[in-house]
């Protein structure tokens, strides 16, 4: 017998523009802002090429009245021409926020990812 497993994926491209050169490294200004996929805001989004690693941050926040289970979230960066750089899976997997709740996530690259032109951010 055959077990039939369905997931909903949600996608949500997200562009920009721009990057900085500080003391602390290349700041991609691409990919930053608010993106809210169903009852999940990702916010707080830095992404710094610094010492050969590629830093992603965010911030989950579940906004709905109830305790959500992410499945997997993984995060695919793009160049200008939607060409995908690489996908990166977080270790995010069958993690639970409570209602009104966030959580703060951080992965990390050996890839400059200081040209990234857009992210897509998927959470099942």
């Amino acid at each position: 017998m055959k077990k039939i497993l369905v997931i909903l994926s949600i996608l949500f491209i997200f562009t920009g523009c721009g990057k900085t050169e500080t003391k602390n490294g290349v700041v991609n200004n691409n990919i930053v802002g608010d993106v809210t996929i169903g009852d999940y805001k990702i916010s707080n989004v830095s992404l710094v090429y610094k010492n050969g690693v590629s830093t992603l941050k965010v911030t989950v926040n579940n906004n709905s009245n109830e305790t959500k289970t992410i499945k997997a979230f993984n995060i695919t960066f793009k160049t200008k021409d939607d060409i995908e750089i690489i996908k990166l899976d977080t270790a995010l997997s069958n993690v639970s926020i409570d209602a009104n709740s966030s959580l703060d996530v951080s992965t990390t690259t050996d890839i400059d990812l200081s040209d990234a032109e857009s992210v897509v951010y998927t959470l099942e």
